[in-house]
């Protein structure tokens, strides 16, 4: 019995850490089973339901990752600014769309996905923020769409 506690893992006995890991990948398995990782199944449609309850929502959506979340944002401004698209065509096609330029691609790729196209803004220097000068001399009336 000695022997097997002088093997350690992180400092923990070896036994003990089996049995961790055991319980771990039992876990993993019935999250898989169960949909838990994916983006369907109960607990999906369980944490929408909170959600929309916690916003004081009749529905709340949730998506795979930060990206989508930006492209759906994208997606259903673009329909309220400029209407619906034509089939296969992006909400954005043929429009400009401003973006500060302290940025990671993922935020701006949806404005690419919808046909639009990215104009990048300067950003203040001790804000990082997008700069209003900067935004007013290239902005017009006709292209209120920005992503910040």
């Amino acid at each position: 019995m000695q022997l097997l506690f002088l093997c350690s893992f992180s400092g923990l006995p070896f036994l003990i850490v089996l049995a961790t890991l055991r319980e771990k990948w039992l876990s993993l398995i019935v999250l898989q089973q169960t949909n838990w990782v994916s983006t369907v199944g109960a607990n999906i449609n369980e944490i929408e339901i909170e959600a929309a309850k916690k916003i004081g929502r009749k529905h709340a959506v949730a998506l795979s990752t930060g990206t989508a979340s930006i492209h759906l944002a994208v997606k259903l401004a673009g329909e309220r600014l400029y209407g619906q698209p034509k089939v296969g065509h992006g909400v954005l096609e043929g429009h400009k769309v401003f973006c500060s330029d302290m940025t990671f691609d993922a935020t701006v790729n949806p404005v690419a996905y919808e046909g639009g196209e990215a104009v990048f803004i300067d950003t203040e220097y001790n804000t990082w923020n997008m700069d209003p000068v900067a935004l007013e001399s290239v902005s017009n009336n006709r292209n209120p769409a920005l992503l910040i």
